[in-house]
């Protein structure tokens, strides 16, 4: 647990703890809560693992949010984008599927999108919603279609990584200056 200068809970840091059950909606009440990173601690019930995140974590202007392989089946991640003040999404090695939907992405604060290793599907054209974005990570899903031209990220991104996937069509690789990182799909 982090504070600020005046004992205010800012950030929340567990790993390994194999926590259970559902993030409270009290959390909610922890008005000055800007980081929450649940790392290696899923969570599980008779019915195998299921980490359960209560909706009123997300009217809180959360920064960073990382819920790294804790087993969340549910569909949280198109709440988190509705968050405008969040920076850093990690819902990487969970069982999330489903369609992200170019609509309800709102969040043009986002620089670190990573939802990699889940069951995800659909296309990639929810990222032409991003203007942002440093680092996206995407790979091992279920994700088709076409790779989007993403003529807004040009200058901002530097790890693409959309590989085992089910995607086709050129690559921009040219167009985007300040690549560090690429991982396209084979």
């Amino acid at each position: 647990m982090y504070c600020n200068k005046y004992g205010n809970i800012i950030g929340l840091y567990f790993k390994d703890n194999f926590l259970n059950g559902i993030i409270p909606d009290s959390i909610s009440g922890l008005v000055n809560l800007r980081y929450i990173y649940l790392i290696n601690s899923p969570s599980y019930d008779e019915s195998g693992v299921v980490s359960k995140v209560s909706d009123k974590l997300f009217t809180l202007p959360l920064k960073e949010v990382v819920l790294y392989n804790q087993g969340i089946k549910e569909d949280i991640y198109n709440n988190l984008f509705q968050n405008t003040s969040l920076q850093i999404l990690d819902l990487s090695l969970n069982q999330l599927g489903g369609t992200l939907t170019k609509g309800k992405l709102i969040n043009n604060q986002l620089i670190i999108l990573n939802l990699s290793d889940n069951n995800l599907s659909g296309t990639l054209s929810f990222l032409e919603n991003f203007s942002r974005l440093e680092v996206i990570q995407l790979q091992n899903n279920q994700f088709s279609g076409e790779i989007p031209v993403l003529k807004d990220l040009y200058n901002s991104l530097r790890v693409f990584d959309i590989r085992n996937n089910n995607l086709n069509g050129p690559f921009p690789v040219k167009r985007i200056s300040n690549l560090d990182v690429i991982f396209k799909p084979k």
